[in-house]
């Protein structure tokens, strides 16, 4: 299989590109310095898909710059160019060579795409109206443009990817560990999470279903408050958690994006992978913490 992904070197991409590899397909990855990148054996590094030679079986577009600033007006923008514009330029890109135009796309999206407060109990849950449902809802109309070129196209709406090597647990663990930890805001905010192994695992599991939905959600199937969360973690670690991020110094420190990402309460279930067989590695954060801490 021949796969261009976008994002490759990212927490969760690397990972996605890591196993592709090592299960014997060809990877071709975007970059802006694809000459500044390592090849390795069916690992090339373009700066766009006009350099490619040879059809695509999966389009995986993970691209997005982190939502982890101050949510200023410029930062949103470039939340929208490094997510709706990247993803738009692909689907330019390959209109141009439809012969190399991908099989599949598999579009990364975010859970922030439903209403908070809700139980999103299945991916036809009601949208919200937030900035961050909007970006995810635009993200998701940008890649349905491949439909156009004959593509099946799917977007994951991920929960917050757990792994000790990157993203969030990696920032909370050093004040974790040295017992400085805590809930953010009242902890009363629904946790929908995923373990990163989960995540590549579901969406590699994805390649050999047929007839996918046109969006799937990527969580655990038991999330938690975010004091419960805390908890755990603090438990685990063999720490207390008695130091809370209050709500106004997040809201000092992230403005918008305090309610909109660290604070937002999203129950999301993963309805469509529990039905149709998919087993998770770690479907409760006491076994994700105990396999991977």
């Amino acid at each position: 299989m021949h796969t261009y992904i976008t994002g490759a070197s990212g927490f969760v991409g690397s990972a996605i590109t890591q196993e592709l590899l090592a299960q014997g397909h060809r990877v071709s990855a975007q970059s802006r310095s694809p000459k500044k990148q390592k090849t390795h054996d069916n690992l090339s590094w373009v700066s766009s898909p006009k350099e490619l030679n040879q059809p695509v079986d999966l389009l995986i577009n993970l691209a997005g710059k982190p939502l982890m600033a101050r949510w200023t007006k410029q930062a949103k923008q470039a939340f929208r160019d490094s997510r709706i514009g990247l993803t738009e330029a692909l689907y330019r890109d390959f209109s141009e060579r439809p012969e190399f135009a991908p099989g599949k796309v598999f579009n990364a999206s975010a859970i922030g795409v439903y209403c908070g407060g809700q139980v999103a109990e299945n991916e036809s849950a009601s949208l919200g109206s937030s900035f961050a449902a909007s970006l995810c809802r635009d993200w998701e109309a940008a890649a349905r443009q491949f439909e156009q070129l004959g593509s099946q196209v799917c977007c994951f709406r991920f929960g917050v990817v757990l792994d000790p090597e990157g993203g969030a647990l990696k920032a909370m663990l050093p004040a974790f560990r040295f017992g400085l930890g805590g809930r953010l805001g009242s902890g009363k905010q629904c946790f929908s999470w995923v373990s990163r192994d989960d995540l590549v695992g579901a969406l590699l599991w994805s390649i050999g279903q047929d007839n996918l939905p046109a969006t799937i959600n990527l969580t655990a199937p038991e999330p938690l408050s975010n004091a419960n969360f805390t908890q755990k973690l603090a438990q685990h670690l063999h720490r207390p958690a008695i130091f809370p991020a209050p709500t106004f110094i997040l809201q000092l420190l992230l403005g918008e994006g305090a309610k909109g990402f660290l604070l937002a309460d999203l129950d999301v279930r993963p309805s469509y992978l529990q039905q149709s067989g998919y087993a998770f590695q770690h479907p409760d954060l006491d076994t994700f913490l105990q396999s991977r801490l």
